[in-house]
């Protein structure tokens, strides 16, 4: 199931009706604030056209982002420069007037490189930088002093490992930078079974091509188009890159940056176990902003239909 899915589906978690469409597919068709943003700025299938960042396309160029509400300020930074910087708020580019750079202090000129986004002649990994983005609000990114390491073989070990996983859990809360957004559990079994409920109690199951959904104090069936798990968020990233170590749940855990462009632009920030088995993860992409942390791997998790 690609990232589109997965997007969809969680944003979809937090509705009272659940539509589907295609394999594996899931559209949003009940009413709230999360649901209309996902059915106005997601169609499937639709390459996002929300921004450019024509670094992103080289293999060397490391990715960066941050976001504060609803707005997005995202780096391609490649050795030796240029660096490019993304801002958005919302699905649209941060105004021209409300936007301004620096670099160590001093205020840049930078040239447009498509839609919502500017080139600067920054002399990248050649020395420790700081450039500040002013979108209106004030993002800093330290650009540090050298290229960091290639993370593309651990990435390849956690892809591995991940997708040999039989059971896990993961806990989900994704936000487009307004309200309170979503916050849901999902239980994965492979090879197709998946049981998810939200913080406001509305539950489902789907089971190969078979769903129930909790309504009105029962359950109700329908026909589903089938699944295949485990898939995830990070699924067909590139650009990843190791950011260094920290501490997570008692742990110390590897910081693997990768960068996705299909189906919308995503910085995706993975937290890595020894055992190359990914703890948490954290996606920012245009108005859709996600954690998902992960727990019981092949653990005692049993998803039978309800009775």
């Amino acid at each position: 199931m690609p990232r589109i899915a997965w997007i969809v589906l969680s944003a979809a978690a937090a509705l009272l009706f659940l539509g589907f469409a295609g394999a594996a597919f899931v559209i949003a068709s009940g009413s709230g604030s999360e649901a209309a943003e996902v059915e106005t700025t997601l169609t499937l299938g639709e390459r996002s056209a929300q921004l450019e960042l024509p670094l992103a396309d080289d293999e060397e160029a490391v990715m960066l982002a941050k976001r504060r509400g609803r707005v997005l300020v995202g780096l391609a930074a490649r050795p030796g420069g240029p660096v490019e910087v993304a801002a958005l708020a919302g699905e649209k580019p941060v105004a021209s007037k409300d936007l301004s750079l620096a670099v160590d202090g001093r205020s840049v000129e930078a040239v447009p490189c498509g839609r919502a986004c500017s080139r600067l002649d920054v002399d990248a990994f050649k020395g420790a930088r700081r450039l500040t983005v002013n979108a209106p609000d004030t993002f800093e990114f330290l650009l540090p002093e050298a290229l960091p390491p290639s993370g593309a073989a651990l990435f390849a070990q956690v892809q591995r490992e991940m997708r040999s996983l039989r059971v896990h859990r993961y806990t989900e809360e994704l936000t487009s930078g307004v309200g309170a957004g979503v916050s849901s559990t999902f239980d994965v079994r492979a090879p197709n079974r998946l049981a998810f409920r939200t913080a406001d109690g509305f539950r489902s199951i789907i089971i190969g091509k078979n769903r129930w959904d909790f309504r009105n104090e029962r359950w109700e069936r329908s026909a589903f188009p089938g699944l295949r798990v485990p898939t995830y968020m990070w699924d067909g990233a590139r650009n990843a890159r190791l950011l260094g170590k920290t501490r997570l749940r008692g742990r110390q855990v590897q910081i693997v940056s990768v960068y996705d462009r299909d189906p919308i632009p995503a910085w995706l920030r993975l937290f890595v176990d020894p055992q190359n088995r990914v703890l948490d993860a954290r996606m920012i992409a245009p108005s859709h902003f996600m954690r998902q942390q992960f727990s019981q791997f092949n653990g005692p998790i049993e998803i039978r239909p309800p009775k």
